[in-house]
């Protein structure tokens, strides 16, 4: 759950940081990733690791024994959470919310970052309450429920008639990504054995990636044909969808770890 909220911190800093940069000139955001520049010379020379060297494996056996967890059908449904998540994220909100706000109601870049990161807001701190929510629901119901509110953010978004009160539907997404992250990272992390464990989170990094690539293009295609009512319709089915897969390929082995 606290590592949900960092990730949610960060995914907020962004578009508030970018839209605030942009205000000098369009160009200025591009060079915000030189910040990675020196988190990258401490991870590389500064930061411990506790892995004895006799468990360390070839690049190819580490590789063949993250992708074993395909053959599990949980580890599938998991990783179809993740990635129609990040397509969403990405391919709808990222572009198409910043493209609707700047059509419809002439938003300026700081307006457009305020509002899409206000759903980064709430998860921050929804997902800091993941073990005080497993009082209630298994982690199987607060994935699902995680995706069907997001169907429903996403479908509200296209109803609006002000700026501001797309804060509403940017609220409920951020809702929806507090209560299904953590769970999503525990089971991934649950369906891994301690010496597969990073290739396993790394093949879901990767699968962020991909679902990070496609989604533009994917979404562009969908604005190209039917335009914003296509791009929020097909994103809000995609996310009723993978609910109603997630929830029979989960199956009811998932059960709940307080309470």
């Amino acid at each position: 759950g606290y590592n949900a909220s960092l990730q949610n911190l960060a995914t907020l800093s962004n578009p508030l940081l970018g839209g605030a940069v942009a205000l000098m000139g369009w160009f200025y955001p591009f060079f915000i990733p030189l910040l990675a520049l020196p988190v990258a010379y401490f991870v590389a020379f500064h930061l411990e690791h506790t892995d004895p060297a006799n468990r360390r494996q070839s690049l190819a056996g580490y590789v063949s024994n993250a992708a074993k967890a395909l053959r599990n059908r949980r580890m599938v449904a998991l990783f179809l959470g993740s990635i129609v998540s990040v397509m969403i994220s990405f391919g709808v909100l990222m572009v198409y919310l910043s493209l609707l706000m700047k059509q419809r109601f002439d938003a300026s870049p700081l307006e457009i970052g305020i509002v899409v990161a206000s759903s980064s807001i709430i998860a921050t701190f929804v997902s800091t309450q993941a073990a005080r929510m497993l009082d209630y629901l298994t982690h199987r119901q607060m994935i699902v429920l995680g995706l069907v509110l997001s169907a429903i953010g996403v479908s509200l978004n296209l109803g609006m008639p002000s700026l501001w009160l797309l804060l509403l539907p940017g609220l409920l997404k951020g809702i929806s990504q507090g209560i299904m992250n953590p769970p999503l990272y525990t089971l991934i992390l649950e369906g891994a054995s301690a010496e597969n464990r990073a290739g396993i989170m790394a093949l879901n990094g990767s699968i962020h990636r991909i679902g990070q690539t496609i989604a533009p293009p994917f979404f562009g295609l969908c604005y190209a044909l039917g335009g914003m009512n296509a791009v929020f319709g097909i994103g809000a089915a995609m996310l009723l969808l993978c609910a109603a897969a997630v929830w029979v390929m989960l199956g009811d082995t998932v059960e709940k770890t307080h309470g």
